[in-house]
């Protein structure tokens, strides 16, 4: 028999085994169970950390942890948590929406704002108008007796002479009418404004009574060598609707050694009814003046503080032009710590559209991309007296090119016209000696912003310059430059 066991005792042993083996199974079945919970799918989605830190919870005492659905133990059951998790979230949104609710009350959200149309599309008519028989730089003025005057300069016989002309079909056709001045020096710059009569200038002057008008120009005297050695901004007086002319004071002026050779350039006025600006009504000098005897004359031009440096200054004349404030007042378009040549600046009054407020619009060049100009724009509330932050008019295309030299002017209805000079056309590089005239409009100042038609209108092909404007209807507007030694105007109206 030896060491071999009998068939039946062989199986009662097998039989035993199998039963002890199935009795220590279940033992740690029920073990297991009760030590790490049922198995949790969710649970084995979870990192390797996790686990093993919620299993050596149960060999040491541990702070107990936050309760997580995907977590709980069998007691409590799962579903009263997430029963009563739900509730408090509900409350907590309920919450947060009543006092969401509340500050909208309190601070109620602007309403948006709807994007502006894009501005009108305005044409150029067919016809070219001559303004004068030879001349640069016109500027238009429109008096109270419906008559225009176009004022150029001109050079005859070495002298430099501000010739006038004048229009009685709304700006159809001109003839000459008077002349300003002549001078040997640097006369340019001619810029005409129709003022009420004053007292002390001329005294009382009826209804029916021709209109008053003043000249502001530069008047710079030069030495033997050509160089300008006194800077001066001239203006005359006309007291027969432009035809005849008079010495009337100069607004500003300064020596060029004492100043370093710095120039004063391009006047512009305007009326107000208010030294310095604030308060008062703005008026555009594109239209005729105001009826009121106290109306006060600003007058605004580009000062050199640096030869890359350039301001816009104001003094203002309560006398018909006969004495003006002093020290000028820098406008302080750009900040102290710039450098920016700002310059010919033209200034239009308006109304904002979002709110009503009375309004000044000033454009003007700039060398923000140095050392090449653009135009920017910017906006007063007070009559001239602060200027808000700076907007753009235009950026000329392509690498190394400029837009300068604008004028604006501002139409019944809000509509606005900018003219400016431009070389992004023409393959050489010679500012501004081809430069192009062209046009930019807007539907109008809408919350302290203006939207600028983005595709400017040609208004004359190379070479033209020193472009003005004026408005002559609700619609249409005239625009006047030089070509090729030619004074010239054209109407543009819009087209749809």
């Amino acid at each position: 028999m030896g060491r071999y066991v009998s068939r039946p005792s062989r199986v009662k042993r097998l039989l035993l085994a199998g039963t002890k083996l199935v009795l220590f199974l279940v033992i740690v079945g029920i073990l297991g169970h009760k030590i790490l919970g049922p198995l949790n799918p969710r649970k084995h989605a979870e990192s390797s950390s996790s686990s093993s830190s919620s299993s050596s919870s149960s060999s040491q005492p541990q702070p107990e942890p936050q309760p997580q659905p995907q977590f709980l133990p069998q007691q409590p059951p799962q579903q009263e948590f997430p029963a009563h998790q739900q509730q408090q979230q509900q409350q907590q949104q309920q919450q947060q929406q009543k006092q969401q609710s509340t500050a909208q009350q309190q601070h109620p959200a602007p309403a948006a704002m709807t994007p502006p149309r894009p501005p009108a599309v305005w044409t150029p008519r067919a016809e070219v108008i001559p303004l004068h028989e030879g001349g640069t730089y016109p500027r238009l003025c429109r008096l109270s007796d419906g008559t225009f005057l176009c004022v150029v300069t001109r050079v005859l016989e070495g002298m430099h002479v501000l010739k006038v002309s004048r229009s009685t079909d709304n700006g159809r056709t001109f003839a000459p009418y008077g002349e300003i001045t002549r001078g040997r020096g640097d006369v340019d710059n001619g810029f005409l404004l129709e003022i009420p009569p004053s007292a002390t200038e001329g005294g009382g002057a009826g209804a029916g009574a021709p209109p008053v008008v003043l000249a502001a120009f530069r008047n710079h005297a030069r030495g033997p060598d050509g160089k300008a050695t006194h800077f001066r901004i001239t203006v005359c007086r006309s007291e027969d609707g432009g035809r005849t002319w008079r010495f009337a004071s100069q607004a500003a002026q300064q020596s060029a050694a004492r100043s370093g050779g710095m120039g004063l350039w391009e006047p512009f006025m305007r009326l107000t009814t208010t030294p310095d600006g604030g308060g008062g009504s703005s008026s555009s000098s594109s239209s005729s003046s105001s009826s009121s005897s106290s109306s006060v004359v600003q007058l605004t031009y580009s000062g050199e503080l640096a030869k890359n440096n350039q301001e816009t200054f104001a003094v203002d004349s309560a006398d018909g032009g006969a004495t003006w404030s002093a020290p000028p007042r820098c406008l302080r378009c750009h900040g102290r710590a710039e450098t920016l040549r700002d310059g010919m600046q033209g200034i239009a009054g308006t109304r904002d559209a979002a709110d009503g407020r009375d309004a000044l619009v000033m454009v003007f060049e700039t060398t923000r991309r140095r050392p090449h100009f653009s135009l920017e724009y910017v906006v007063s509330y007070d009559d001239g007296l602060t200027w808000g932050a700076r907007g753009v008019v235009y950026v000329p295309r392509g690498e190394g090119r400029n837009a300068g030299s604008p004028q604006i002017a501002a139409c019944r209805g809000g509509r606005l016209a900018v003219v400016f000079m431009t070389d992004e056309d023409v393959a050489e590089k010679s500012w501004p000696r081809r430069a192009a005239v062209k046009a930019v409009f807007s539907d109008g100042l809408v919350g302290g912003g203006i939207r600028w038609s983005e595709h400017p209108v040609l208004i004359h092909e190379p070479p033209s310059h020193w472009p003005g404007v004026l408005c002559t209807a609700e619609d249409e507007v005239m625009v006047v430059y030089e070509h090729r030694s030619k004074p010239l105007g054209r109407l543009i109206h819009v087209s749809e």
